[in-house]
């Protein structure tokens, strides 16, 4: 044991995964993608109603031997699921309890991607880097022996700093001489709140009530690395905002202490201005349309037992 109540953990995870080998692809592949995780955790309770916990982690990722693609030019970028890469995380915990019916949680993620390029044109293209920063808070609060709420909010910002090459489709193979190639600076950036609520009306009937909001808005961000011949222009893409709540609602009624029904209602709501979703035309003529103001309506009846 560590002196003033600290805790120290760690572990150290494997995962591999294995993928089907395509007769035929377009851009690189590999068979096999292994992930290894390293986790180390110093924990203590810093007084009878607060706890918290510093974890770093450190994970690395490769693979199998690259298989080429049917094109010289689809072996320029390593696709960011299977590409070569290091992550390095840092997460900050704390638990509040500042009275019985009350409790706080608070969490804070920090992390770090790091690519290694396939490099064959000296640009490095595909995935460069990433960041990811989490920020999050939760409470709960018990009302009364029956009834007890729920609260909870958290932003979320992912960024990935790529670069590729825009072939013309009609001329292939050009990324090795005078296709324009670019850089991107993707964002990803969302706050989202819930709400909830939970009831017992009776001995036999429970309800409860949640209210989910996420508000997300994708940014782009394109530089031009070189130039083609002729010239070409980087044009600057918008960025797309999106909205999506959710209303759930349930009621369960007790037959007995084993079974019983259950009526749920669920209301989704999805708000976007996606263009890459408007007049998009395939090369066969085919149109694709998205409604940016989508809802759904759900009503479930359902019965339930349960076997002890």
């Amino acid at each position: 044991a560590l002196p003033m109540g600290f805790r120290l953990t760690g572990d150290l995870s494997y995962e591999q995964k294995k993928r089907p080998i395509p007769e035929e692809s377009v851009v690189n592949f590999r068979e096999k993608v292994d992930e290894t995780t390293a986790r180390v955790e110093l924990r203590r309770a810093v007084s009878e109603t607060v706890t918290g916990a510093v974890s770093l982690l450190h994970s690395k990722r490769d693979g199998s031997d690259w298989l080429d693609s049917v094109t010289p030019d689809g072996n320029l970028i390593a696709p960011i699921y299977l590409a070569d890469r290091d992550r390095n995380t840092a997460r900050l915990t704390v638990n509040w309890m500042p009275s019985d019916p009350l409790s706080l949680n608070f969490r804070v993620d920090e992390s770090r991607d790091s690519y290694t390029s396939r490099n064959i044109l000296g640009y490095n293209l595909g995935p460069r880097e990433g960041k990811a920063s989490n920020y999050s808070i939760d409470a709960a609060y018990t009302f009364t022996e029956r009834v007890s709420g729920s609260a909870w909010y958290s932003h979320n910002e992912n960024r990935l700093e790529q670069a590729t090459c825009s072939e013309n489709n009609t001329a292939p193979n050009t990324c090795f001489t005078n296709a324009p190639l670019f850089a991107a600076d993707l964002r990803n950036i969302a706050d989202s709140y819930g709400l909830g609520l939970r009831g017992k009306l009776t001995s036999k009937i429970d309800v409860g009530a949640d209210l989910t909001e996420a508000k997300v808005r994708d940014e782009f961000n394109l530089t031009k690395l070189r130039d083609s011949t002729p010239a070409n222009t980087a044009t600057a893409l918008d960025n797309i905002t999106t909205k999506v709540t959710s209303v759930r609602l349930y009621g369960k009624y007790a037959l007995d202490s084993k079974s019983g029904v259950r009526v749920d209602y669920i209301y989704d709501r999805y708000q976007t201005d996606d263009w890459t979703w408007a007049n998009w035309i395939y090369s066969d003529g085919t149109t694709v349309l998205q409604n940016p103001d989508q809802k759904v309506n759900f009503l479930g009846v359902s019965y339930y037992y349960r076997f002890q």
